[in-house]
């Protein structure tokens, strides 16, 4: 199996394949349908491509000050013995 892909309008329902294909379907095709996203639709932009700070849009600065120190806190709770 192989794929070809291309753009297409749906008119009426159908879509028409290129021309330059249809020679090479000689009988059944498998068909996976993919919308094509509008221009007018917001994308989201990642300001800095690395994964520091990709999430900061998400950051809650009111918790900053607890973050430092929070990774040694949990583990000296989990692993605290009794």
């Amino acid at each position: 199996m192989y794929a070809i892909e291309f753009e297409a309008t749906v008119r009426d329902g159908k879509i028409e394949i290129p021309a330059e294909y249809t020679s090479r379907f000689s009988s059944g095709v498998k068909v996976i349908l993919m919308a094509k996203e509008r221009e007018k639709s917001a994308k989201v932009k990642v300001k800095n491509e690395s994964g520091f700070g990709a999430l900061s849009g998400h950051a809650n600065p009111a918790l900053w000050k607890q973050e430092s120190g929070a990774w040694e806190r949990a583990a000296a709770e989990k692993h605290e013995t009794r």
